[in-house]
């Protein structure tokens, strides 16, 4: 993405204005996503995504928030603040995620 188009060093009003129109269109740099990591999950959702594997529901249902986040890391193979947007099967939401460590239980099983 080119803001400079004359190469001059500076930056001319028209391509100020270019500049404004990508940071307002979130384009290029400027449209990065916020990240996505364990630490966004609710704890209700962590513990559905501890009932793919096979562990009893008295025990998820003992475990308390530091112990079932770190819990539910260790079972997915994940660390607590990792993006998952970066993943190679990228995991951009809750849905998503419970998708995923149905794949990952299925895997282990």
């Amino acid at each position: 993405m080119m803001i400079d188009k004359n190469f001059d060093g500076t930056v001319e009003f028209p391509e100020f204005l270019h500049l404004m129109a990508l940071v307002q269109a979130r384009k290029g740099i400027f449209g990065r996503e916020e990240p996505f990591s364990l630490l966004e999950v609710p704890p209700e959702k962590q513990r559905d995504i501890l009932r793919f594997f096979p562990i009893s529901e008295t025990y998820i249902r003992s475990l308390e928030l530091g112990e079932l986040l770190e819990t539910v890391s260790n079972f997915l193979g994940l660390k607590v603040d990792e993006n998952l947007k970066e993943l190679e099967e990228p995991v951009k939401s809750v849905r998503q995620l419970l998708e995923y460590a149905r794949k990952q239980a299925k895997r282990g099983a």
